[in-house]
């Protein structure tokens, strides 16, 4: 099972948006996002200009540090990703 780009696509927003919410809740810096979440700054950058998917370790981590609400990230793709495969 493969990804479709606007999944892809989507995904990414989503990512960009739940780690751009988390990092305002805690008032983090990029670095200190970097030094607490131990990911990396150019993956840090590429997640907040929407140029990366990540893997679920990498996803764990940014949930656990910036206290996303996974729930929430993986209902709001639910949603979004059954609006836009309808048509399939």
């Amino acid at each position: 099972m493969s990804i479709k780009k606007h999944d892809e696509a989507l995904i990414k927003e989503l990512l960009k948006k739940h780690v751009q919410m988390g990092k305002e809740k805690k008032n983090y810096t990029q670095e200190e996002m970097v030094e607490l979440s131990d990911i990396s700054n150019s993956v840090i950058s590429r997640i907040a200009n929407n140029k990366t998917l990540v893997n679920i370790h990498t996803l764990a981590q940014l949930v656990l540090s910036l206290d996303i609400d996974a729930n929430k990230f993986f209902a709001e793709y639910g949603e979004k990703s059954k609006f836009f495969n309808q048509d399939e």
